[in-house]
């Protein structure tokens, strides 16, 4: 049987800015709107964030699950 690629264990395999990106991208843009209100631009807020990513994707472990990584960095991108 054939695992899904959303079964796929982080850990194991290398995460890509891509596939980072076009996975989370609309989550990052939810929770930047739902913490920043509706006159944010959220296209903006999503880039900035993923500027973090980018920076930072080499640090991530995998201890946590990504959405809780991103969620994270999402809050501390809104904050400042």
């Amino acid at each position: 049987m054939v695992s899904s690629s959303l079964s796929v264990d982080l850990r194991a395999a290398p995460l890509d800015l891509e596939s980072v990106y076009r996975c989370h991208s609309a989550d990052v843009a939810r929770w930047a709107t739902r913490w920043a209100g509706p006159g944010v631009d959220a296209e903006d807020m999503v880039h900035e964030v993923f500027l973090v990513v980018q920076r930072r994707l080499s640090e991530f472990r995998g201890e946590a699950q990504i959405t809780t990584w991103l969620y994270r960095i999402t809050a501390n991108v809104v904050r400042h």
